[in-house]
Formats: structure tokens, sequence, C-alpha cells
């Protein structure tokens, strides 16, 4: 008989009133300087691989996408996007003294070798 009432007991935990709380504000983002127990409704201790959005909503975070580049030994330095005004788009990398494009950064065409770059304090500058 008591074994009844130890299984009643267990059950009961089953059939407790379960509450749900629908948390939509998450405007506060991320909050690493104050304790988790001590933090807004709206912040987060942990999150990972995400982002908030205009509205402080949580996406998932995009990632990274394979970059192909020219068969050389060197690894590209720099990457530019380019689209031109009828909306066909170009990747430009540099490697070393050359520039390459291509249209689907898989296939790569040489655009121009030698060539001389510099740095200055406000940006990195081209010369041919």
């Amino acid at each position: 008989m008591k074994w009844r009432w130890v299984i009643l007991f267990l059950f009961s935990f089953l059939w407790a009133e379960q509450k749900v709380k629908i948390l939509s504000d998450f405007s506060g983002g991320l909050n690493t300087k104050v304790a988790p127990a001590l933090i807004r409704e709206n912040q987060t201790p942990d999150c990972l691989n995400v982002l908030f959005d205009e509205i402080g909503g949580v996406k998932t975070r995009d990632g990274y996408i394979y970059v192909g580049y020219p068969s050389t030994t060197t690894i590209g330095q720099k990457l530019f996007y380019y689209q031109k005004a009828s909306g066909e788009k170009f990747y430009i990398v540099q490697i070393q003294d050359k520039l390459y494009y291509s249209p689907d950064m898989e296939d790569w065409t040489l655009i121009k070798s030698d060539i001389k770059w510099q740095l200055n304090e406000l940006n990195a500058t081209v010369v041919n």
C-alpha cells in the first residue's frame, strides 16, 4: 500500500501546473557585467551566434561563406565588393601585388599585376 502512495507522490510532479512565460522584448541585449540572477527580463547573460535586430528581436547569425581564391601560394590580403549600376556584382581580391576579380568567388581573373600600394592614416590607397 505504501508503494502506491510513493508512485502517486512521484507522478504528482508531472501533473503539477506548469507556468509558461513568453518573452518577446530582447532590447537589452547581452549583459555579462551583472550576475545572471540580477539582469533584467529584456537581457540575457549568455547568447551564441545570434544578432539583435532593430526592434529588439533575436535572429541567428548568418555565419561564414566559402571564398575560393586564385591558385597562388599566398592568401589574399584584401577582399572588396563592387556592384555596377546594372546590378552586376564582382568580388575583387588583392594578393601581394596582383588584383583578381570574380563574379562568383570561385573563378578568378587577373586584373592587374605590379600594383604598388601604401598605407596612410585614413585608408589604404592603390597606386597605379
